[in-house]
């Protein structure tokens, strides 16, 4: 015979627990002139394909944690003003590689890392 054991449910909708800090660590040199122990704040990814209903998860996230006082800032694909407007060129005429592809994101998402993510983090 199963005995099943209740497990207590958290009954306060705006609790956020917070997993124990680990090092901080990161191959290569990191962002330059960025000094990690500086930086606070926490970051959440949202990941799912297409139509998956992602862009209303995460603006119900950013209302609900704004709601309860948290600053939020929202980063995603083509949204650096360094790469974005010349990506969607190389994209319109399908005339680059995917290597030439995943420079120009990874170049996107460093820039917003350095000019969106992180100055988020840091202390205000």
């Amino acid at each position: 015979m199963k005995r099943s054991v209740r497990v207590p449910v958290e009954t306060n909708p705006r609790r956020i627990v917070v997993p124990k800090a680990k090092p901080r660590q990161f191959y290569g040199q990191g962002v330059p002139g960025m000094d990690l122990s500086k930086l606070g704040g926490k970051l959440i990814v949202v990941e799912g394909a297409d139509g998956s209903g992602r862009s209303t998860q995460i603006a119900r996230l950013v209302e609900w944690l704004e709601g309860c006082g948290h600053a939020t800032v929202q980063v995603g694909l083509k949204r650096s003003t360094l790469v974005s407007e010349e990506l969607d060129q190389a994209k319109a005429g399908n005339v680059l590689s995917r290597t030439t592809f995943s420079l120009f994101y990874a170049t996107d998402f460093a820039d917003q890392l350095e000019t969106s993510s992180c100055p988020a983090c840091a202390p205000a």
